[in-house]
């Protein structure tokens, strides 16, 4: 869970081991995505030929056109029972802009339902994530959540948390819901790997559907080589007259030459027409490099913008991007929890609002204020508060 992924890319590269949506080390596969990409009804309908004919893009950007707003939120059937109120919970914070969005969130739809929420501070190492979940296990709390943090990460503590039947909630991790111990995840991998099939509709659109496409892969995290596959399944799905090329760099490269290596592939595919960036860091430095080689960037897409980027969206300085919804998650964490402590089932959450929102200055829906992080819809208090029979 992407650089908000999700977030403050111009942080310590510490981020990227949690950045919500993208940074994970754990694992995942590109299946993930392959599933996720054929979920999406609308661009099913759409034939792998479809961006070859006017008639084909026109379906295609009608199907993304779907994505640009949602004023609805996920669940839509109410818990139909008392809520207890006074559980204990604990936010497992990674530090990064992203996880305090979400936990923001979490905090104030907690807040609605009468608990107590108290956080945690970890950083993204195995250590660090097992020291801190050592602590969830010595507090006992009536449930855990943590954002951007896969099983690999803490695996024992994990499994002792399920024996002690306390339920672990995750965001933008590397496992499904129901999957390796994790109770409920709103946007696992294949959640995310669908926004990214959208986003790369977009980019099809944006292109005529012909020519090629770039990616920047970063290395060292699965889950990241998930959402990547994501966006390039689809563009060799839904673009037959499309070609595309990929660069890998590794953490390290970030913050240090990222731009040089960018900017060189950018010089080794000059007919380039648009670049996915796999997580947002890999932007920083990069105009200046660019214009400095002489070479002009082609349209920039990318996952879960932070406050940072919303400038850049606004600006058109990127093409677009695919929504990591921190705020909405929190809210729908707790009712994922309502319905866990009332003795239901978290079906009533598989889904998340329209399978991803894109944010781009052609839709005019790029938010006007970065702070605090405005939520995909607007209206999701009063939704959720009626589901649980609050005010």
């Amino acid at each position: 869970m992407h650089r908000r992924v999700w977030l403050g890319k111009r942080a310590v590269l510490s981020v990227i081991a949690t950045a919500v949506a993208i940074a994970v080390a754990a694992c995942g596969s590109s299946s993930s995505s392959s599933s996720a990409s054929a979920s999406n009804a609308a661009a099913t309908a759409i034939a792998s030929a479809a961006s070859s004919t006017g008639a084909g893009l026109a379906a295609l950007k009608s199907a993304v056109a779907a994505h640009v707003s949602v004023n609805h939120i996920g669940p839509t059937a109410a818990i139909g029972k008392p809520i207890p109120k006074g559980k204990t919970i604990i936010y497992v914070n990674c530090g990064q802009p992203a996880c305090t969005y979400q936990g923001d969130g979490f905090q104030a739809a907690a807040k609605a339902l009468g608990w107590n929420v108290s956080t945690l501070n970890t950083e993204p190492t195995p250590e660090a994530v097992q020291t801190t979940f050592n602590q969830v296990i010595r507090e006992h709390p009536d449930g855990v959540v943590s954002a951007g943090l896969g099983q690999s990460l803490y695996p024992h503590q994990l499994a002792q948390l399920n024996a002690m039947h306390i339920p672990v909630l995750s965001g933008e991790g590397a496992q499904e819901t129901g999957q390796q111990g994790i109770t409920y995840d709103p946007i696992g991998p294949s959640e995310a790997a669908h926004s990214m099939a959208t986003l790369a509709d977009k980019a099809i659109v944006d292109i005529n559907g012909q020519g090629q496409l770039g990616s920047v892969l970063l290395g060292g995290f699965p889950i990241v080589k998930v959402y990547t596959d994501g966006f390039t399944n689809e563009i060799k799905a839904k673009c037959p007259k499309c070609t595309q090329a990929q660069l890998t760099i590794q953490p390290t490269d970030l913050g240090k030459d990222a731009a040089t290596l960018i900017v060189n592939f950018l010089r080794a595919n000059p007919g380039l027409k648009a670049l996915y960036l796999s997580y947002g860091l890999e932007y920083s430095g990069l105009p200046a490099a660019a214009k400095g080689a002489g070479v002009t960037l082609p349209y920039i897409y990318s996952w879960a913008p932070d406050d940072s980027d919303i400038p850049l969206l606004d600006s058109g300085a990127w093409k677009a991007a695919a929504v990591d919804p921190y705020v909405d998650i929190g809210w729908q964490w707790a009712d994922a929890f309502a319905r866990i402590f009332t003795g239901q089932s978290v079906a009533a959450d598989a889904s998340f609002p329209e399978g991803g929102i894109i944010w781009s200055k052609d839709y005019n829906n790029v938010p006007a204020a970065a702070n605090p992080f405005p939520a995909i819809d607007p209206n999701y208090q009063t939704q959720y508060e009626s589901l649980w029979g609050v005010k």
